[in-house]
């Protein structure tokens, strides 16, 4: 087994703005900001810029594979718009103005 041959650990590579990031994977900056604040993606602060390191896109990626990370939708239209259900729940439907 040559030395040459085994890939680098993942510290070894240089943490990605998140800018770049979201660029980079196809995600709008606000959905990697809720990632973020509901702790599924942990960044790290350098000099009042937030980047994402190679081994935290890899604990996100994992995460999700097992399911860790699936939920219904908190979006009440997008509920009603899954199979089996017809209508938005009673709270949220919009009230008739006129009768």
């Amino acid at each position: 087994m040559s030395v040459a041959s085994a890939t680098p650990p993942l510290s070894a590579f240089p943490p990605i703005r998140l800018c770049q990031f979201a660029k980079d994977a196809g995600l709008s900056l606000a959905t990697l900001w809720r990632y973020r604040r509901r702790g599924w993606l942990r960044t790290v602060l350098v000099s009042g810029q937030h980047f994402v390191t190679r081994e935290a896109i890899a604990e996100f990626n994992a995460r999700a594979e097992r399911g860790e990370l699936s939920g219904p939708p908190r979006n009440p239209r997008a509920l009603a718009k899954m199979p089996g259900r017809s209508t938005l729940p009673a709270a949220t439907q919009s009230p008739a103005l006129c009768a």
